[in-house]
């Protein structure tokens, strides 16, 4: 069954379609008046509800600025594994799928989020950046078939030897993508739900490294009236889907000597690597010191190590 994150944030914005909420990012008085709807508030029909976006009333001031710019930064390591290893020349092509394996990789970002908050639950947001990544593989191919072209026929040789790959790559280039955060509140607790898409065009690379991450967490708000300050502390899980091809050239004589006889002295290896652990867990916490100042944080455990710190500007 396909993972459909898209389709879950739909759902959730439209469970709560009728609910007037203050967003999280710049809530910045604790009032009472999380969690109540839209005709017990204002006793207006929903048509004539205007969304923050869009209203400048002051008796409004429980929503945050709808516009706002961001800068985020995280870093991350996790397990990765590989379920095929192929050897290639321009003619002839090598591969095994019998794999010992030991893949760690990893990866840091700095980007800028550029959002607004288009109604009082749903926030939408671009993400554009720069990105820096790293496999460190550990890849034993027990037992080589080399592919041999006859004419129109392909002939299939099975050689009884072992292929080590263990040449790092790293790679480093511009990220861009886009998501969006449902967000429902009761009293002093709160839902949040997050996706976002982006791309890598990693400058040592001809493709791009796509990647889909899906965010749900609870959590509970804290206020300081007198000083018009407040914050939240959360926990919940993340879902990280940023397969990629571990590639390279292999000097065939030094790894595997009788292949060299078929596939010659060079070669370019490629594997199709998924993380072993797609969901890992999180705590975290904000600081709002104004309608305009919001600060991060958080951290990922149990499947995948992540640190993530960030700052929004709503204006």
């Amino acid at each position: 069954m396909k993972f459909a994150p898209l389709k879950l944030v739909f759902l959730f914005s439209m469970l709560f379609l009728l609910t007037d909420i203050p967003a999280l990012a710049g809530n910045n008085t604790g009032n009472r008046l999380l969690g109540q709807s839209v005709f017990r508030q204002n006793l207006k029909p929903l048509l004539t509800y205007t969304p923050p976006l869009f209203s400048h009333d002051k008796s409004r001031k429980k929503f945050p600025y709808a516009w706002g710019v961001g800068i985020e930064g995280f870093t991350f390591v996790q397990h990765y594994t590989a379920n095929k290893l192929t050897l290639h020349n321009e003619i002839i092509k090598a591969y095994s799928d019998s794999l010992t394996q030991d893949i760690t990789g990893g990866g840091s970002r700095v980007v800028i989020r550029p959002g607004i908050w288009v109604l009082p639950y749903l926030n939408l947001y671009g993400i554009v950046g720069f990105a820096y990544g790293h496999l460190e593989p550990d890849i034993t191919a027990n037992g080589i078939n080399l592919e041999l072209p006859y004419q129109d026929t392909v002939y299939t040789v099975f050689l009884d030897t072992s292929v080590v790959i263990n040449k790092p790559t790293r790679y480093n280039g511009s990220v861009y993508g886009f998501g969006a955060t449902a967000f429902y509140s009761y009293q002093h607790f709160f839902v949040e739900v997050d996706y976002n898409y982006s791309e890598v065009h990693p400058q040592e690379m001809n493709s791009k490294l796509v990647s889909h991450r899906f965010s749900p967490k609870i959590g509970r708000v804290f206020t300081n009236k007198q000083r018009n300050h407040s914050g939240t502390i959360w926990v919940g899980a993340s879902w990280l889907e940023d397969s990629q091809t571990l590639t390279g050239e292999v000097n065939v004589r030094e790894v595997v000597g009788d292949l060299a006889n078929y596939i010659g002295e060079k070669a370019i290896y490629t594997a199709a690597v998924s993380p072993v652990q797609r969901w890992n867990m999180a705590v975290g916490g904000s600081c709002t010191i104004s309608r305009h100042f919001n600060f991060a944080a958080e951290v990922g455990f149990l499947g995948r190590k992540k640190l993530a710190l960030g700052f929004m500007y709503r204006f």
